[in-house]
């Protein structure tokens, strides 16, 4: 019984990672400085969160390194323009 309990488990958690709607690290490499902030949502959908400073924005996202674990990806945009990120 308990083989077939962690079976179970193991099969929910893998059919999981395939279904999860989260960019990926390919995705995030397409991101490079300079690019719009229109061209920002194409490749990785809207930002999960936006900080809004005097003049500029915080755009942040997540991301999957693998199934078991994800990232923040945080972008600076300036004048709707990328001018750097950083992951964490």
């Amino acid at each position: 019984m308990k083989r077939l309990v962690l079976l179970f488990l193991l099969v929910i958690s893998l059919v999981s990672c395939g279904t999860r709607d989260s960019n990926t690290v390919n995705d995030i490499r397409k991101v490079k400085v300079g690019i719009s902030s229109n061209e920002l949502k194409y490749l990785l959908g809207e930002p999960i969160n936006v900080k809004i400073e005097t003049d500029y924005e915080i755009w942040r996202f997540i991301f999957d390194v693998n199934c078991m674990v994800t990232n923040r990806f945080d972008v600076i945009i300036v004048n709707n323009k990328v001018e750097s990120f950083t992951t964490n």
